[in-house]
C-alpha cells in the first residue's frame, strides 16, 4: 500500500482513512506514543519476543477471539498465553 515510511499516528490515520477497523502491531511503545483517547482505529499489540511468522502464528486464534467484540478506538495487548489487557477504553 506504499505505507513503508508511515509510523505510529500517521499509520493509524492512514488505516482509518482506508476503513481498516484494526491495526495489529508488535510495537509495545505505541501505548505511550499515542493519544489513546483519540485512536482512529482499534489497535492490538502482540506481546512477542520477536517479529517472525513462527512467533506470530500462535497469536492468530487469540486475535480472532477478540475481533468480534473489539470497539473502535480500543487498544489492547495480548500475551503469549492469550491473556488480554485493555490499554485504552473503547468509545
Amino acid at each position: 500500500m506504499g505505507w513503508d515510511d508511515l509510523r505510529n499516528g500517521k499509520l493509524l490515520t492512514a488505516a482509518a482513512a482506508e476503513l481498516f477497523g484494526v491495526v495489529p502491531t508488535v510495537d509495545k511503545n505505541m501505548k505511550r506514543e499515542q493519544n489513546l483517547t483519540r485512536l482512529p482505529v482499534s489497535v492490538i499489540v502482540l506481546d512477542v519476543i520477536k517479529n517472525t511468522p513462527a512467533v506470530l502464528r500462535p497469536f492468530a486464534p487469540f486475535v480472532e477471539r477478540v475481533l468480534p467484540t473489539l470497539p473502535k478506538g480500543q487498544m489492547l495487548e495480548i500475551n503469549e498465553r492469550g491473556e488480554v489487557t485493555m490499554i485504552a477504553p473503547g468509545r
